[in-house]
This record gives structure tokens, C-alpha cells and sequence, in this order.
């Protein structure tokens, strides 16, 4: 992966005027290796930036993440579909799992399942998906920080992190 990563990379920053060198192309590789970014959503979101991006500057990181798996918003509006979706389907005859940490959060303790599925409303649908997008986004940042406290990571490294998103891709089981 490595050296088909360094080739795109390389076209990149050339594209926009720039140069990476061997250490950031490295912690960039093992950024998305950890964010679950494959080589081809890299490749695809390398094309679209150099296709659409206006500025001269070499994209950021968090750049190629939003074109590889979407903004937090859209993650949330897709968390809250997979919810809807899920109360349509199964009601509240199944509990589901939800692997995405946040939903499952949410889902248990701001909207307790079997008590939303029983009353949630088919009109109400627009009125939960812009609360739950909102609170996902609250619970996103909140969520890092404890991913970084329970590794046992410094103050000054937990500071560092309380702007950072949680871009993996995620799931739900129970289907």
C-alpha cells in the first residue's frame, strides 16, 4: 500500500504546488491505516480533491478524511437514518445493537429503545433526526476525550485531542 499511497500523495501535493516528505507521507499512511481508510478511498478522495479543491495550498488531512467518510453531520444523519430505519422495521419486538459507540449511547440512555420505539411517531421523524444529529455531535467530542483517557494519555495530550472526530466507519448489527 505504501508505495501506491506515496504515488497519489505525491501527485497531490505536486498538483497543488507542494512537496510531502518521507516522515508526514509515513504519519499520514498511518493515520488512515487507523482511521480504516482504504487505498482505494484515498485514491478516490485524492481524485476529487484535485478535481473540485480552489485553493493552491496542499489539502489538510481532515480534507482527504471528509471526502473519504463524510463530515460529522453526515455521519450523524446516517446514524439517525439507521435508527429510524431500524424502529421501522423491528420495533421494539428486538433490541438492536448498534456498534457505532455514540448511537449505542444514545439509543440506551438519551432515547431508551423500547421506550422510543413505542413512542415514536412517523410525524415526528423530522424532529428526532435534527435532535439526535445534534446530540451525536455533542457526544462525538465527549467520547474522544474518554477514548484518550482510558489509554492513560498525558493532560497536555488530551488537550491536543479535543478537536479530533471520530472518522471511522461504522456499523450495526441485526440484520
Amino acid at each position: 500500500m505504501i508505495s501506491k499511497y506515496t504515488e497519489i500523495m505525491t501527485v497531490v501535493a505536486g498538483s497543488f504546488g507542494a512537496e510531502m516528505d518521507a516522515a508526514t507521507i509515513s504519519f499520514w499512511a498511518q493515520l488512515f491505516k487507523e482511521d480504516g481508510i482504504t487505498i482505494n478511498q484515498i485514491k478516490a478522495a485524492a481524485k476529487d480533491i484535485i478535481r473540485t479543491r480552489k485553493f493552491k495550498s496542499m489539502p489538510t488531512y481532515a480534507e482527504f478524511i471528509e471526502f473519504c467518510s463524510g463530515t460529522m453531520e453526515d455521519k450523524a444523519r446516517i446514524q439517525a437514518d439507521l435508527v429510524v430505519t431500524r424502529v421501522k422495521r423491528y420495533g421494539s419486538q428486538i433490541k438492536i445493537k448498534f456498534n457505532d459507540p455514540i448511537t449505542a449511547h444514545l439509543m440506551s440512555v438519551v432515547w431508551p429503545w423500547m421506550s422510543f420505539c413505542s413512542s415514536h411517531m412517523e410525524k415526528n421523524t423530522p424532529f428526532f433526526v435534527r435532535d439526535f444529529i445534534q446530540a451525536y455531535q455533542t457526544y462525538q467530542k465527549d467520547f474522544k476525550i474518554k477514548q484518550v483517557e482510558q489509554i492513560g494519555c498525558s493532560s497536555k495530550m488530551k488537550k491536543l485531542i479535543t478537536n479530533i472526530g471520530n472518522e471511522k466507519k461504522e456499523t450495526v448489527e441485526g440484520e
